[in-house]
């Protein structure tokens, strides 16, 4: 095919799109203007009546409408606002921490489960094996300014 043919076919492809009230939605040169009667009005702003009755800010203090992460993270789970710090476990709540060997601070969690997730080097073999991995062949390391001295035949300008 000629080139000149491949241009056409390209304009007059674009062409036939460019009329396709789908075509135009998906690349948003279709203009969609509110409907008039779909507009609301909004009332006027005005001043709650006790506007001037509210306490002065002090600076440095906590902001009343603003909640910790946890209590978001609380309210996000139980679906309402968090009523107190904390509160007693329940009975159900402390049989299950019982049984699963959890009732207590673990003060060496950390290194319990950076030990519990350590992979010994047979169950690596095994996993790249399974996954089609080979080992990498490890290199040397390489120091750049003899790297530079070796390609300029001058010292690096920031090596020490």
């Amino acid at each position: 095919m000629s080139k000149n043919f491949k241009i056409l076919s390209l304009i007059g492809t674009i062409l036939l799109l460019s009329g396709c009230n789908a075509t135009k939605d998906a690349l948003g040169l279709d203009r969609n203007s509110p409907d008039e009667h779909t507009v609301l009005e909004r009332e006027p702003l005005t001043l709650p009546p006790n506007f001037y009755e509210l306490p002065e800010p002090q600076p440095g203090a906590a902001r009343p409408q603003e909640t910790s992460p946890q209590d978001k993270a609380k309210t996000l789970v139980h679906g309402k606002k968090p009523t107190g710090k904390s509160k007693a476990k329940t009975q159900a709540e402390a049989e299950l921490l019982e049984k699963a060997g959890a009732d207590g601070n673990q003060e060496d969690i950390r290194k319990v489960v950076d030990t519990e997730a350590r992979v010994s080097e047979s169950e690596k073999s095994f996993i790249k094996t399974l996954v089609g991995v080979e080992d990498e062949k490890s290199g040397k390391t390489i120091n750049p300014d003899e790297e530079y001295e070796k390609m300029n035949g001058q010292a690096h300008p920031n090596a020490s």
